[in-house]
């Protein structure tokens, strides 16, 4: 257990690796926000790229609530709360809000194809 926590706290606490998180962090969040706005583009709305950088944050920080899975209903819920304030329809964010669902849906797949795959396998050779 010692080994563990020393193993974690090298990996989130040792000043070397905290910058190199933090820039990685910024660069996930940066991804999905554009992520979002792509999703917003997509369905024919536009919307400014400052509004996006305000909003989207919050709908997405509603997925973390543990009432649903992956944030479903919730994300569209505040999508289409939060979205007319910066010019788009209440049905234009529960529309981008489902596309980058199934987007994010679509790019997990391969990810959960190999895990699925590599499972078989174990068993296979058990």
């Amino acid at each position: 257990m010692r080994r563990q926590i020393a193993a974690f706290r090298h990996a989130v606490l040792a000043p070397a690796v905290r910058a190199r998180q933090a820039g990685l962090s910024l660069v996930a969040a940066l991804c999905n926000i554009a992520g979002f706005l792509c999703c917003l583009w997509a369905i024919g709305v536009f919307v400014p790229p400052t509004s996006v950088m305000v909003l989207v944050p919050l709908i997405l920080l509603s997925m973390l609530i543990p009432l649903t899975i992956s944030g479903w209903g919730l994300r569209e819920g505040a999508a289409a709360a939060l979205l007319p304030l910066a010019g788009a329809s209440a049905s234009d964010g529960l529309a981008a809000s489902i596309a980058f669902g199934l987007v994010f849906l679509a790019a997990s797949l391969p990810g959960a194809l190999w895990l699925l795959l590599t499972s078989r396998a174990d068993l296979r050779e058990s």
